[in-house]
């Protein structure tokens, strides 16, 4: 659902808890799902379509004056629909989590790196709070772009700063790689997701996301997301996709990649398949050497995990 905000003023707090009313309602007005907005008893409704209102391409919306509650404008506003952006979202999340248990302060500062600007920021084209590039900007600022702005930039940023071992472990080949974060690692977004989904689900009641949970649970996440990519109707054999990827994709231990038409005219795997594992699945991707489409895995961590 794409929701254009003109103008927004919110007062800024301090307490964890307080942001987690913010994202609350912010999620309410940007996905409308779960139930109906109950504004304040002296809310008014604005005008609707049929009365000369005003009307958007958006199939759902709805925008509320923050002090009194009234709705200025809906359509279509208690409509169940599927969250977009869920990846912002569970960033937030653990963010918040972070801020409750005191392990960061809204006074905290990131960096920009160069990767989270250049695939996030100004450059990309897409949802950005244009956080400059190398600057270094207050969690507070960082959850305000990421909440209200929708900015990519804003959770690539946060998810390098306060999920750093988690990036550790989706941006580095090896566990003996240096434990920091720096603009050369490639962070892959399809592995931050699954394991930061997966890691929360792991975690007991109450418990933390930390490294003895990663370094406990980390491998069999990736094990498990190869294994069922393998195991879905679409990628099955024949042709034996596993097979392809042992023998053209690691070469000589490392990720390599193999020319897509090559691959399909030789039978190493089929259309339904490579469409499959890279638009629904996201264990390969399609790149482009020397004017070539050439197939891959999507990143490094992943050729340990497809030898076992």
């Amino acid at each position: 659902m794409a929701l254009e905000i003109l103008s927004f003023r919110t007062s800024r707090t301090t307490t964890a808890d307080s942001w987690r009313s913010l994202i609350a309602a912010v999620v309410a007005i940007a996905v409308c799902c779960g139930g109906v907005v109950y504004a304040a008893n002296n809310s008014v409704q604005g005008a609707k379509k049929e009365e000369g209102g005003f009307d958007g391409d958006a199939p759902t919306a709805i925008l509320i004056e923050a002090s009194s509650g009234s709705v200025l404008f809906e359509k279509n506003a208690d409509e169940l629909r599927a969250p977009s952006s869920m990846m912002k979202l569970m960033t937030a999340e653990v963010v918040f989590h972070a801020i409750k248990e005191g392990e960061v302060k809204l006074t905290d500062e990131y960096r920009v790196s160069e990767n989270a600007w250049r695939k996030g920021g100004a450059p990309s084209g897409g949802s950005t709070m244009f956080a400059a590039i190398h600057s270094k900007i207050p969690v507070d600022d960082l959850l305000h772009g990421a909440i209200i702005q929708s900015g990519n930039d804003a959770c690539m940023v946060l998810a390098e700063g306060i999920a750093e071992k988690i990036v550790d472990f989706v941006g580095k080949p090896d566990d003996a790689a240096a434990s920091t974060v720096t603009p050369e690692m490639v962070i892959e977004p399809v592995l931050l997701s699954l394991c930061c989904t997966q890691l929360n689900r792991g975690r007991k009641p109450g418990g933390k996301i930390d490294q003895a949970l990663l370094k406990g649970a980390g491998e069999s996440i990736l094990e498990k997301f190869y294994k069922d990519a393998l195991a879905d109707a679409d990628v099955k054999g024949p042709p034996d996709v596993a097979l392809f990827v042992e023998d053209k994709l690691i070469q000589g231990g490392f990720r390599g990649d193999y020319p897509k038409q090559e691959a399909l005219d030789e039978g190493k795997l089929a259309e339904r398949q490579l469409a499959a594992l890279t638009d629904r699945l996201r264990l390969l991707r399609i790149v482009s050497h020397a004017d070539t489409a050439r197939i891959e895995l999507i990143h490094d961590r992943l050729v340990p995990v497809s030898l076992i």
